[in-house]
């Protein structure tokens, strides 16, 4: 769904007033004014994490489902971050899903050990050692793994095992290692994105 840019009886409404009025009434061209505001920034953000053109369309167009549901339900108080929240986990979900298994040389420490780093990095940055937030930030972007993916991520970073200990302990073989590093790798990154972009939106709102 794509804006026409033409000016209608909605385009004087402000963002939060679509949102109250499509809650209380249910008529869908509420939130589709709304929504159109924000197809072609969407669209950005879409192509920035899926790299493909009729793929970002999809997930817009999906991004407008999810997003509308939402919306039906629940009070919003900062739309574009509420909104560009949604984008950004859709894709994030979506690119999680799609890459499949690894097979080949003995997996990498050094892959999931960057990426840790990189999480260290950002939570210096926001927050100080031992604060509330600081724990919070970093359980949400531990959450993101599934399980068998934060058990290694445990495993290795904060137990420090060896691959042959994982092994023989939880059953991993080394392609199934690697795989869930790589994943675990990908999924940090894009969550540490999303936090960026969510912050960025905040601000911006």
């Amino acid at each position: 769904m794509l804006s026409s840019g033409r000016k209608n009886k909605y385009s004087k409404k402000g963002e939060k007033e679509l949102l109250l009025l499509f809650r209380k009434t249910g008529y869908e061209q509420y939130f589709a004014e709304f929504f159109c505001r924000f197809t072609y920034p969407l669209l950005g953000v879409c192509l920035r994490y899926l790299h493909d053109a009729d793929e970002s369309v999809s997930a817009v167009m999906k991004i407008y489902e999810i997003s509308g549901e939402s919306a039906r339900k629940s009070e919003i108080k900062s739309p574009r971050a509420w909104l560009y929240k949604h984008a950004i986990e859709h894709c994030f979900n979506v690119v999680s899903m799609k890459e499949g298994p690894v097979t080949g040389e003995f997996p990498d420490k050094g892959d999931i050990k960057s990426a840790y780093m990189k999480v260290q990095d950002y939570l210096d940055m926001i927050s100080p050692e031992g604060s509330a937030k600081r724990e919070e930030i970093f359980n949400s972007i531990k959450n993101s793994l599934n399980d068998d993916e934060k058990i290694l991520f445990e495993d290795v970073l904060i137990k420090e095992k060896e691959f042959t200990e994982i092994n023989k302990i939880r059953g991993f073989s080394l392609s199934e290692i690697k795989d869930l590093l790589r994943r675990a790798k990908k999924k940090i990154y894009l969550k540490l994105e999303f936090l960026e972009e969510r912050k960025m939106a905040g601000r911006n709102k």
